[in-house]
């Protein structure tokens, strides 16, 4: 059996002052910016640390204005394994 890992990344973004959710989007490299621990539940509901959530305000240029917007990138690192089943 081998085992390998995944990884999930999950980019989202929303116009700063906006009341519109959330829209999901590609992917990014990350250096110093806020992080909280992300968690989902186990079998007896227990919290378990899945992976991180990165904040930060970012901005596109967009006609010669600049937008703001509120991003939230959700990283999730899973552990595969796989079995070969034809041979």
């Amino acid at each position: 059996m081998n085992t390998y890992y995944k990884v999930f990344i999950s980019r989202s973004s929303k116009n700063v002052g906006s009341k519109e959710g959330y829209t999901v989007f590609d992917k990014q490299k990350y250096g110093n910016f806020k992080k909280v621990k992300m968690y989902q539940d186990g079998k007896n509901n227990e919290a378990i640390h899945c992976g991180w959530i990165y904040c930060f305000k970012d901005y596109v240029w967009e006609d010669g204005k600049k937008l703001w917007f509120w991003e939230q990138d959700w990283i999730e690192i899973k552990e595969v394994k796989e079995t070969i089943i034809l041979y």
